[in-house]
């Protein structure tokens, strides 16, 4: 979906600080994947038209690589968004600032921002690049942030659908779009009105604490600068933080196209998003495998349409390609022809969901994605960053001013408080159980999730349940949903995921292990993206992309 709801779309990452691919370059796989960026880095399209089979899936050997996909995105250049580097003010090398911020998306930008508006001097660090992602997100959530000015598209309500025989049905909660250049532009604004916001361009390669309560990060080409407190707000790359040991995330992947299209050419009302539509574009293949779920997100205008086929959570990062197949089979089937000449743009969405924690406490402080603020159930993340950038900007400024030597340790704690640990714990549960979910349990799942009262989704998705809720929120579930979904949740509580949320759920806040930090570097050559958790193993079979054997314990 488009990146916040479940999108944003790294939605933080591709703005925030990526690290440059290192990998070869091929010309795409037998899908069509892309027409490379790399020889058009301003392109929006990849421009390889559509899948040449929509029937069958192929070897994952034979389907592009995900990072050609992950490197297009990054690429992109859009015209209508300035340059920070002409917009605010030159941070000069040697600076001692109160506040360095590192990261340039929607979080680090924020928390720029609120930092400005309190009066303290901020350096704002990170590569010049526009935002690349699309965002969706709920109306009222950005109507109490400030921010229902940069929605472009706003739905009077939006639809479910888990099942073809009981057709859509409405949530009854506002949907909308957030224009890109927009969201930019009112951060960007809010920066330049504190006066007290500078920038440096490039990439950070090193952050290191100094006797005297300073911490110094290294800008490529050896540039120093120096803040009271520093703050990697860096997307999901998660080089210069130190994390706890543990399980590498799950994943949440969609390829999406915007076109031109009129309201006339398609069959969705065009006041209303489809949030969700569970319906498969294909049938399970038999007993050994399974299909990994994926579902359509539509948002739609007068003129133009949004599609994106999204893969929610899943152990196997599943292939864009995959994705792309599915999403072009899925509109066959209903009758819509995709011009390739009206498409306007595509999307690889990429979110690595849960994963381990911050050790806490450290240093330097994350915020945003890097910070794990990233809901895991669902992908949610840019409201939950914005929402939090004015309070951390609060404890940070307090501890500043009260010559706190180490001012991200309130921060900290603020951050992932013993109550946080234990909705955080509650989420990943949820989310390791919906990756093992087949379809026919998974559309059971959302079924009975909509049909709660809405305080409770709504507040599960919004991350603002208090802990107790959640497990009336579970016997809730328990209680409407069905047999299937009931011995889902039994095995998943008495399994190692059960374990591990009665595990993190009482962990400690700080860390006997953390305090210890000196300084980190990036590695050299620097980091794939996610290197380390992007997980391959899919690509390594020889069955048809997009399925796992039921055999493995993930059915």
């Amino acid at each position: 979906m488009i990146i916040s709801r479940l999108t944003i779309v790294a939605l933080l990452c591709a703005a925030a600080n990526p690290p440059p691919i290192r990998a070869g370059i091929r010309s795409g796989g037998k899908y069509g994947g892309l027409r490379r960026a790399i020889r058009r880095p301003m392109a929006a399209v990849g421009g390889a038209g559509p899948p040449s089979d929509l029937v069958q899936p192929l070897s994952p050997v034979d389907l592009t690589d995900d990072r050609e996909w992950i490197q297009f995105q990054q690429e992109k250049r859009f015209a209508d968004q300035p340059k920070l580097a002409d917009s605010l003010p030159l941070l000069p090398a040697g600076s001692t600032v109160d506040a360095v911020v590192v990261g340039v998306g929607p979080a680090g930008m924020a928390l720029a921002a609120e930092l400005g508006a309190r009066g303290l001097d901020v350096g704002l660090v990170g590569p010049d690049h526009p935002f690349t992602n699309n965002y969706g997100v709920w109306v009222d959530e950005f109507e109490r942030l400030g921010f229902a000015n940069c929605l472009v598209e706003e739905y009077v309500d939006s639809i479910v659908v888990t099942d073809e025989s009981t057709g859509p049905q409405n949530v009854g909660r506002r949907y909308g779009r957030v224009g890109r250049k927009e969201l930019r532009n009112e951060l960007l604004t809010k920066c330049q009105k504190t006066g007290k916001v500078s920038y440096y361009p490039g990439f950070v390669e090193r952050a290191e604490k100094q006797n005297g309560g300073l911490t110094f990060v290294e800008v490529n080409g050896g540039v120093q600068v120096w803040g009271k407190v520093v703050v990697m707000s860096t997307g999901h790359n998660r080089e210069i933080l130190e994390y706890e040991k543990g399980e590498p995330p799950l994943w949440q992947t969609a390829y999406g196209i915007e076109v031109d299209m009129d309201e006339t050419e398609h069959p969705w009302e065009v006041d209303k998003a489809v949030f969700m539509d569970l319906t498969q574009s294909d049938e399970e293949t038999g007993k050994d495998l399974h299909r990994v779920p994926s579902f359509l997100y539509v948002l739609p205008s007068k003129d133009k349409i949004f599609l994106e086929e999204t893969c929610l959570v899943s152990e196997v990062q599943m292939p864009f390609d995959e994705l792309k197949r599915r999403l072009y089979r899925r509109l066959e089937k209903m009758g819509i022809e995709i011009s390739q000449t009206k498409i306007i743009e595509e999307e690889a969405s990429w979110i690595p969901l849960g994963g381990t924690l911050p050790k806490i406490p450290q240093p330097v402080l994350g915020f945003g994605a890097a910070a794990g603020l990233v809901h895991p159930a669902s992908g949610y993340s840019i409201a939950n960053s914005l929402g939090l950038a004015g309070p951390v900007a609060d404890v940070l400024t307090e501890g500043i001013r009260n010559g706190d030597p180490d001012p991200a340790r309130r921060a900290w704690v603020y951050l992932w408080s013993q109550e946080n640990r234990r909705k955080m714990a509650f989420y990943t549960f949820g989310s390791a159980l919906i990756a093992k979910l087949p379809s026919s349990t998974l559309k059971e799942f959302m079924r009975a999730f909509y049909a709660l009262p809405p305080p409770l989704w709504e507040g599960f998705l919004a991350s603002s349940l208090p802990s107790p809720f959640l497990v009336g929120l579970a016997l809730a579930m328990w209680g409407v949903g069905d047999m299937d979904l009931k011995v889902a949740l039994l095995r998943e509580l008495f399994s190692p995921s059960g374990l591990k949320l009665f595990k993190d759920a009482t962990a400690p806040v700080m860390r006997e292990d953390a305090g210890m930090w000196l300084g980190l570097s990036r590695s050299e050559p620097r980091q794939e993206p996610l290197h380390g958790v992007f997980r391959r193993a899919q690509l390594q079979t020889t069955g048809p992309s997009g399925y796992i054997a039921k055999t493995s314990g993930k059915s």
